[in-house]
This record gives structure tokens, sequence and C-alpha cells, in this order.
């Protein structure tokens, strides 16, 4: 897709010369409720969007037919974790349609290897246009292996991938294949979830959760870089929580980084913390927001109330944030969209 070479020069990560910051904007609206996903045989238990049937994280963006789509991980369904669809021909409108398009893991593509209590898992998407390809990036769950490559049947150990499917048009999708027919780019560290994909200027970067040593407390969030969108490097741990009770984040592990670039600085969403909410890091460096932990001084925003969000622009350049439950009921799961500005 790409062909290009070349690492960073050397940054110092000095986010003083950031004058914004993302900031919520008027009232936010309902995009896509929870599913009702017994029509295709999958009976629920419990009320949709509280238990069953719960919309997670997911990717917005639009076609080349000028169509906005919404994929969504699903999870609490009858089999495990699905992605469901949705589109809409204007982005601000409500409720969008249901579209009866779902993905479910493919064991035969090497995705969810090792069945949790006998649920099938495919989760987090992520879509990028480029060079008239669609690039879906999304989490194909565990791979039958631990951390040492050995094969495993125990879910704790087994280690999880990010998995890749393509489009030419945004709506019909087609699945990555390896050298062993598998859908799967990388593995691990440890989880391997909630990717965002961001050009770096001289490589693109995959930002991604994950954890170290096999220990599920020790997670963070992890980037790779890649010159062509299917070859990716090793990580580096760019983004860690302190185990103390007053720093941002708090002992909870960080979900769902999203990236975007201002005014040639880097800003990192990402949730989970001492408050319920998505907090906001700058830096000048894309490769270190707090990698070890001591990142306070680079946190510019708190974002009350946000979980999971995915910023998308419409073609005039007005930026929209996405959350995935109701403000004024947190169990009860949906897609919202509100507008993000920036301000000084």
């Amino acid at each position: 897709m790409l062909a290009l070479s070349g690492l960073r020069a050397e940054q110092r990560n000095d986010a003083s010369r950031s004058n914004l910051k993302p900031v919520l904007s008027g009232e936010d609206w309902r995009i896509a409720a929870a599913p009702d996903l017994t029509h295709f045989g999958w009976k629920h238990e419990g009320q949709l969007g509280s238990g069953a049937n719960e919309p997670n994280d997911h990717t917005i963006y639009s076609d080349t037919d000028g169509v906005w789509h919404l994929w969504a991980c699903v999870r609490n369904t009858a089999i495990g974790r699905v992605l469901v669809h949705w589109q809409s021909p204007d982005l601000c409108a409500g409720d969008w349609r249901l579209s009866g398009d779902y993905i479910r893991a493919e064991k035969g593509a090497g995705e969810s290897l090792v069945d949790w209590k006998g649920q099938e898992f495919i989760q987090s998407p992520f879509v990028l246009r480029y060079q008239g390809t669609y690039a879906m990036f999304y989490g194909g769950y565990d791979t039958g292996l631990d951390a040492d490559g050995q094969s495993t049947t125990d879910y704790g150990r087994a280690e999880k991938q990010l998995c890749l499917m393509v489009s030419r048009d945004g709506k019909g999708w087609k699945r990555h294949r390896d050298g062993q027919g598998y859908s799967r780019l990388f593995v691990g560290p440890g989880a391997v979830r909630d990717p965002v994909v961001v050009w770096l200027g001289n490589c693109w970067g995959c930002y991604y959760c994950g954890h170290e040593n096999g220990q599920a407390d020790n997670a963070g969030i992890y980037l790779r870089t890649s010159s062509n969108l299917e070859n990716w490097s090793n990580w580096k741990r760019v983004h860690k929580m302190l185990d103390t009770s007053d720093s941002p984040g708090g002992k909870l592990k960080p979900e769902s980084p999203f990236v975007v670039k201002k005014n040639g600085l880097y800003y990192l969403f990402r949730s989970h913390g001492p408050e319920d909410g998505t907090y906001v890091f700058c830096s000048a460096d894309p490769y270190d927001f707090g990698k070890d932990g001591k990142h306070d001084d680079l946190l510019v925003s708190f974002l009350p109330g946000i979980t999971a969000p995915e910023i998308v622009e419409d073609s005039s350049g007005n930026q929209y944030i996405s959350n995935i439950r109701k403000p004024d009921r947190p169990r009860q799961y949906e897609i919202r969209l509100q507008k993000l500005v920036w301000v000084s």
C-alpha cells in the first residue's frame, strides 16, 4: 500500500508548546442503540444494552458514495462477541439503520482459537482509507499460542492478535491472508485490542492495548510501525499507568486509545481512570505518552462520561467524538456522537 523507509528523528517530549485542548460541545445524540440480534438466531438474556447485545468498541467512516458506516463490537450475545454494522447518509443523523450485516470470528483464519466459556470473540474494529483501499484492523483474539510461542488451550495464557480485512468500496470486506491462511498481522504483547492507525510523518503507527509478561495487570498502550500497513515492527510501550490511586488512571488498565495530531503535537485519548471519562495526553513524541508511567505533566484535558471514544471528521472539517454509554445511564450501552472542538 505504501513504500517508505526510515525512522523518526529524536524529539524532545515537550507538551508545553501545546496551546490547544479538546472539549465537548453541545448535546450528544444516539446513532446506534443496542441491536436486537434474535433474527440472526442468537437469543439473549437480560435487557438490551444493559447486559445483552452491548455495543462497545467501534469505528465510523464514509464510503466511496459518501454513505457513513458504523461497525461495532457487540458483546454478550448468545455466541460471544461479533461485529455488527449500521449505516446512514448523514453523519449527524440519529439512530442509523441496522443493515443486517455482521462479521463473526473465523477459526480457519486463525481467529479466536481458544474459546472462553464456549464463546467466540472478534472485536474493536478500526477502518482506514488509503489510496483507494479500505483497511479494517480488528482484534482477532486468541492465537492458541502463549507468550513464548508454545501452543496452549488456556484462555488466560493465550496471546491475542491484530487482524486485517480489506475492501475496495468500504462495503464488502475480505480477510487478509498470510502464508498460513491466517488474517493476523501481529501477536502480543498480551491482549492486543482497541487499535488505531495513524500516519506519523514517515511511517504508519498502530497504537493498541496490551500487557506484558503474561500479567494482565502489567498493562499499557503499545505502538508498532509499518511502511505498508501489512508488515509491522516489534512493539514499544508508549503509555503505562502507575499503581497509585491518585495518578490519572489509578489502578485501572488503560483502554481504547485514539491518537490525533494537532499543531505538530500528538494527542492520546484513552479511557479508564479514577473518574468516569476519557483522559487526553499531549506529547511532542508519538513514541512517548508517559511510557514509564510518568505522565502527569502530559495530561491536558479530561472528557467526563466519554468511554471508548473514536474521533471522526466530516467533509467540512468538523470533528465529533463517540461514546458507548448514555451519560445519565452508565450501564445503558449504545453508540453516541457529540461535537468536539479545540480551544486555547
